[in-house]
């Protein structure tokens, strides 16, 4: 029991200290994030390629995926991070060129 206390504080030093996009970024996988919009999309993820990500500082993630008929979507993915516990939201997708509708007000 008198060992808690200082595990706790030394988690809570960790986390306060990391860059919550480093976070996202190590939680978030290419593998996961071709899956999440394989779903979406309709398209195995097996035949899609993170091509391109990009963290924000809140926890929404850009990303670009390639499927192997050439086709490029761009998509958003909202959670990931360690105050979510790595949960997320399906990601809004649309082709590329074109804007992404977001269905989630979040």
């Amino acid at each position: 029991m008198t060992f808690t206390k200082p595990i706790l504080f030394a988690a809570f030093l960790f986390t306060a200290a990391c860059d919550p996009t480093e976070i996202a970024a190590t939680t978030l996988s290419d593998e996961r994030l071709a899956a999440e919009a394989g779903g979406v999309l309709g398209i195995n993820p097996a035949n899609l390629t993170v091509t391109e990500r990009r963290s924000t500082f809140g926890s929404a993630t850009y990303f670009t995926v390639r499927a192997r008929n050439g086709r490029v979507y761009n998509c958003i993915i909202t959670g990931g991070g360690p105050l979510a516990f790595g949960l997320t939201n399906p990601p809004d997708c649309a082709p590329d060129g074109q804007p992404i509708q977001r269905t989630r007000p979040f």
